[in-house]
């Protein structure tokens, strides 16, 4: 039977996310499992012992919940009589060891737009999934120019539904006052995530535009340096990890997002949710959300100038902020996490029809 007959796949779902972060990928794992046990799916979860998606899935129903530390390989028998559906590359090589070991069949999801390894063992894990779910259509070209035939599609990253805290969204907009806020939020990662284009845009504008502000959330391996570029700036806050983001996307006034490698961004659509106008750069599968001067506004890479225009553009020019942000706001009201387990639920069912059919 069809999962959109039956609303479940013929086995368990068994779930591989071992980072101990807490990001985008992490993130919309849990978004997909507390999709799924809507719909009454059987799932299993290994997660690090140590790591953050724990917490976040310990209220989910009907879960098993398995907390794991290395070496990995000693919790295979947890992936037994599964579909295994693996997030990242320490996942992804679990997953492939439990194919070649115990016969058990796994998906991956793929969330960067990097190239194929030519390491054998690296292609073999590529190979031997039953499908890739890829989160934008560039990732799908990459994947399919280095390994033709691969079974593959395109499953969309999905807003994350935060509820924002009236009192705190008051007391941030009652901090700001009057200047004109664009929020990043963002691993401090400057390598791909380029705050230093960022804080430099800050540093042309904070004499000839000084109403426009600039709040960082997240933390990260480049705080540190991040903090000490914007030393003397006041046009720059650093509010470190936030836990709801959304607290800052409703008291913001704009959204910017200096990337410069990023499978999708899906911040970005989170901040169209909140009827945010966007700037981001047009790296990677950006462009497949970002659409410029339609429902946002994009930007070349590692350009602080750029930057800075599209910034005071913006603040300037009230009624197309209200344009991009109305149609950013529409865009992304389809980017639901009922989709993308209605997405993956076909996916099961189609995998699994395979290994059955032998």
């Amino acid at each position: 039977m069809s999962a959109q007959t039956t609303g479940q796949p013929a086995r368990r779902i068994c779930h591989l996310n071992l980072a101990r972060n807490f990001r985008g990928g992490q993130r919309q794992t849990e978004l997909l499992i507390r999709a799924l046990a809507e719909r009454g799916v059987p799932q299993r979860a290994l997660v690090a012992a140590d790591g953050a998606l724990r917490a976040r899935l310990d209220d989910v129903p009907d879960l098993e919940l398995r907390p794991v530390g290395k070496p990995h390989w000693r919790h295979l028998r947890h992936t037994r009589g599964c579909l295994v559906h693996s997030n990242g590359g320490s996942a992804l090589t679990l997953a492939w060891l439990s194919w070649k070991l115990q016969g058990t069949p796994y998906i991956f999801t793929r969330r960067i737009n990097k190239p194929i390894k030519g390491n054998p063992v690296s292609r073999a894990k590529y190979r031997g999934a039953r499908h890739i779910a890829n989160v934008c259509r560039l990732a799908q070209t990459t994947l399919l120019e280095a390994l033709p035939g691969v079974p593959s599609s395109v499953v969309y990253s999905v807003t994350a539904g935060f509820s924002p805290d009236p009192a705190r969204v008051a007391a941030l907009r009652a901090q700001w006052g009057e200047r004109y806020v664009l929020v990043n939020v963002a691993a401090l990662n400057a390598a791909q995530k380029g705050q230093p284009y960022l804080i430099e845009a800050a540093r042309q504008l904070a004499d000839s535009d000084p109403r426009l502000h600039f709040v960082l959330c997240g933390g990260g391996p480049d705080e540190a340096a991040l903090r000490a570029q914007a030393e003397g700036l006041t046009n720059v806050e650093f509010h470190g990890h936030v836990e709801n983001v959304g607290d800052y996307l409703a008291a913001a006034d704009a959204f910017i997002f200096p990337s410069l490698s990023e499978g999708l961004g899906t911040t970005l659509l989170d901040a169209m949710k909140f009827d945010l106008p966007v700037i981001s750069t047009g790296c990677d599968g950006i462009p497949e959300i970002v659409r410029h001067e339609d429902n946002g506004l994009l930007v070349p890479t590692r350009d602080a100038q750029a930057l800075a225009s599209a910034a005071q553009r913006l603040a300037g020019d009230p009624a197309l902020a209200q344009r991009l942000a109305a149609a950013g706001a529409r865009f992304a009201a389809d980017f639901v996490p009922a989709r993308m387990a209605a997405q993956y639920l076909a996916i099961y069912d189609a995998v699994l029809a395979d290994v059955d059919a032998g």
